[in-house]
């Protein structure tokens, strides 16, 4: 078996092996749901929305709520998911469930038939607040220093893609330019977020990937990650085709779960002995 295929092999063991594709699932809805809320906020915050213009808000909602089931089989009891509220305000990942259940309550509450127009107005804008701060806590939860690469300006890519994905919902519906505008700026952000973060996915001898075939193509995922998420949404966003855009982004954002999990490295004991001892041997 030539080397080609000693890694394609390897790579399709770890991907049928990974436990944490109920994750990948969670956090591939999770993103552009609550993006649709965060961007119809700050559009309309900053005037860019037409008065009555809600966009997606239905399909938002029953993403989060498909997300948050889905990541139930990445426990090992599900009936126990409640505990994973047991530490709010200590945790990340307590506020990251607590947050995405609140967004889906303030959701269904502004769809609720018939609200007084105020009443909707405030719920549309508290879930506007959670998705927000969901967004960043999809970042922040993984913050662990003995992982690599969760940290450094990774951590900011769910509010990036999320409000990139919410703004071009907004923009398709809305027909707004501003709006347009605005999604080519976070699009922006993001790439460069991914060329700054690049060095996170280097090969560290000190750390030693958790998915071995999947790290060994962490060039490639990153190149699609790239392309779909930022560079063909926003060529198709300029050329005033934000539905089409829609449909890359939705891709990229399901690529760059997967390699976030997928591309994950550990800092271990035996490597941070072998990295000294080799720094020991150059002199």
């Amino acid at each position: 078996m030539t080397d080609a295929r000693r890694r394609d092999a390897s790579f399709l063991r770890d991907v049928r092996a990974m436990h944490e594709w109920p994750l990948v699932l969670f956090t591939t809805l999770a993103i552009p749901a609550a993006g649709v809320f965060a961007a119809r906020l700050v559009a309309r915050s900053f005037q860019l929305l037409p008065d009555g213009t809600d966009v997606a808000l239905e399909a938002a909602v029953l993403a989060l709520v498909a997300g948050l089931v889905a990541s139930t089989a990445h426990l090992g009891q599900p009936r126990r998911a409640p505990l994973a509220l047991g530490r709010l305000g200590r945790n990340a990942l307590c506020a990251e469930v607590a947050l995405a259940a609140t967004l889906v309550a303030l959701g269904l509450v502004a769809l609720l038939p018939g609200p007084a127009t105020a009443a909707r107005s405030v719920a549309l804008d508290a879930a506007g607040i959670a998705a927000l701060a969901l967004l960043a806590t999809l970042g922040l939860v993984y913050f662990l220093r003995a992982r690599r690469p969760w940290r450094g300006p990774l951590v900011a890519q769910p509010m990036t893609s999320g409000l990139a994905a919410g703004t071009i919902v907004v923009a398709c519906s809305a027909g707004a330019g501003t709006v347009s505008s605005l999604g080519l700026v976070l699009l922006a952000i993001d790439f460069a977020l991914s060329v700054v973060s690049w060095r996170a996915y280097q090969r560290d001898d000190r750390f030693v990937p958790v998915h071995p075939g999947i790290f060994e193509h962490r060039g490639l995922l990153m190149a699609l990650r790239v392309a779909l998420v930022d560079l063909v949404p926003a060529a198709l966003v300029a050329a005033h085709l934000p539905l089409v855009a829609i449909v890359p982004l939705g891709v990229g954002i399901v690529i760059d779960r997967f390699a976030f999990y997928g591309v994950a490295a550990m800092r271990t004991t035996e490597g941070e002995v072998a990295h000294v001892e080799r720094l020991i041997a150059r002199g």
